[in-house]
């Protein structure tokens, strides 16, 4: 149970990258020569910074931008790029010239940041209904690296009416992350800067409390998966995709049996639908459905549960109480209720825009539909009170 509590820290890991063509393999052979960076102000880039030139001497252009460093190594006005890692995915979206394939990584300076994330002590799991925000991170590996939430879902819960809502939120919804003033970013990029940026940003859209987290990626969802001998999905569409030589087939209309790897691919899947991201919404929360169904009807699983969190130690985090997880298991062991599972998203419209993370570069992103937003938060509020 300790193993998946929240983590008293956050890792930033920043890359010191030269081009692959480069005749430079090492940070010593860096020595005396010019690195570009994009000097974000904050404390972790400073500190990162310094620990670099700790390590060796070099010439720093801030170029203003991080697209403007990145640029600036690719066309050879610079030797080497200074970048935080978890922006890495990002620009291999938008920029067409960009891959981390194209470079290579001399050195990596990781950044241990200690963060606070209190759960409600007065909530009461087994009478009271409270509100779980579950960040899905783009990553595989260890869950406390600082990373993009590409899932963004609030998932509220009345234990008096056995009732579950599930409420999603798309990734590019642009939105004033907390705190922050001047530019808007995509909701995705909160995660670039903690849990709490993403919880705080929720609430202030929403108006609403979230009371507890749960961080997963790529390897916990998998793994969760597997532990409970897979899930069952009834696709409304066929398609299949091959990924890292696994092939995967979906067939509409049909119960389809998927194991972790399978699922996740589902739950991953826009390309395949015109709806593109808001359909990846559908099958996230499908997904999560089967999960719940599956853990909900059988005692034998239910009663693993110890198990199975054992088995996701290091790439899942909650911050709920080992205390509240075992009532809430013990309660549905005691009785096995069955569970009315309801679904909402939000929506919105596309365009393109600056961002708080990438300045003026212009990105694709999600306008929020504010009447929608206001129609989940109703939802949110009637499923909270409902007796």
């Amino acid at each position: 149970m300790d193993s998946i509590q929240a983590s008293e820290y956050q890792i930033d890991n920043y890359y010191i990258l030269v081009k692959k063509t480069s005749r430079f393999t090492t940070l010593e052979e860096l020595n005396g020569h010019s690195v570009a960076v994009y000097d974000d102000g904050s404390e972790n880039y400073e500190k990162a910074f310094g620990m670099l030139k700790e390590k060796v001497s070099l010439t720093a252009t801030d170029w203003g931008s991080v697209t403007n460093a990145v640029n600036a190594t690719i066309n050879g006005s610079s030797d080497s790029l200074f970048i935080k890692s978890s922006l890495t995915e990002s620009l291999s979206e938008f920029m067409d010239n960009f891959s981390i394939d194209n470079f290579n990584i001399l050195d990596t300076i990781e950044i241990k940041t200690e963060i606070t994330t209190t759960a409600d002590s007065n909530i009461n799991i087994s009478e009271d209904s409270f509100n779980i925000f579950i960040s899905g991170i783009d990553t595989y590996g260890t869950i406390s690296t600082v990373a993009r939430s590409d899932v963004n879902m609030i998932v509220t819960v009345n234990p008096r009416t056995h009732t579950v809502l599930l409420t999603s939120i798309p990734r590019d919804f642009y939105v004033q992350l907390h705190g922050t003033t001047g530019l808007k970013d995509k909701l995705t990029h909160a995660g670039l800067y903690g849990i709490n940026m993403s919880i705080n940003t929720i609430q202030d859209l929403f108006g609403i409390k979230i009371d507890y987290y749960i961080r997963v990626n790529f390897d916990s969802t998998i793994k969760l998966i597997d532990a409970l001998g897979g899930i069952d999905i009834t696709p409304d569409f066929t398609f299949s995709r091959k990924t890292n030589g696994i092939y995967c087939s979906y067939e509409k209309g049909r119960v389809n049996h998927l194991d972790g790897f399978c699922a996740l691919r589902y739950a991953r899947e826009r390309k395949a639908y015109g709806a593109g991201d808001l359909h990846r919404i559908q099958n996230q929360q499908e997904v999560l459905v089967a999960i719940i169904d599956k853990l909900t009807s059988s005692k034998v699983l239910l009663a693993r549960y110890t198990d199975i969190l054992s088995s996701l130690s290091g790439t899942l985090e909650t911050n709920i109480p080992s205390s509240q997880i075992y009532k809430l298991v013990n309660n549905q062991l005691d009785t096995m209720p069955s569970w009315k599972i309801e679904r909402i998203a939000t929506t919105g419209t596309h365009i393109d825009a600056p961002t708080y993370t990438f300045g003026s570069q212009l990105l694709y992103v999600f306008v929020p539909d504010m009447e929608s937003v206001a129609k989940a938060a109703k939802k949110i509020e009637a499923v909270m009170s409902a007796n």
